[in-house]
């Protein structure tokens, strides 16, 4: 977590009671990714009047360094609750790559991934973040 923390702060994003914020309604289920991907994710809370009054984060362990790259697209949308398109946290989640995965084939690897599951999303923001 310490990476993450550190990343956000070097873009200039981190604020310590947000970030404890997002730690207390974040809730991470012991299962593989795979498992769960379907409900992984940052989900507003709204009231009458469709004003975000909240969130919660749903997200697997911080194992590797491919749920790294989840937690840095999910608490990006969770610092932007506002912004609900896909485009910043996927380039939130390349710079974050390419500043801390320093083994090549790693690196090569994570991009080919979210490649493929941007393919599967068919999401065009997603894709154009890859090109």
């Amino acid at each position: 977590m310490d990476k993450i923390i550190t990343f956000f702060k070097e873009m200039g994003f981190y604020n310590e009671e947000y970030f404890r914020k997002i730690q207390n309604n974040t809730k991470i289920y012991n299962k593989p990714y795979e498992e769960i991907q379907d409900f992984i994710g940052c989900f507003p809370f709204y009231n009458e009047k469709k004003e975000i009054i909240g969130f919660r984060l749903i997200l697997s362990p911080l194992c590797s360094i491919y749920n790294e790259r989840i937690y840095i697209h999910e608490y990006t949308h969770a610092l932007f609750l506002e912004d609900e398109g896909e485009l910043f946290p996927s380039i939130m989640e390349v710079l974050y790559i390419n500043r801390y995965v320093k083994n090549k084939k790693d690196k090569k690897t994570l991009l080919y991934f979210i490649e493929q599951q941007l393919q599967r999303e068919g999401d065009e923001n997603h894709k154009m973040v890859l090109r």
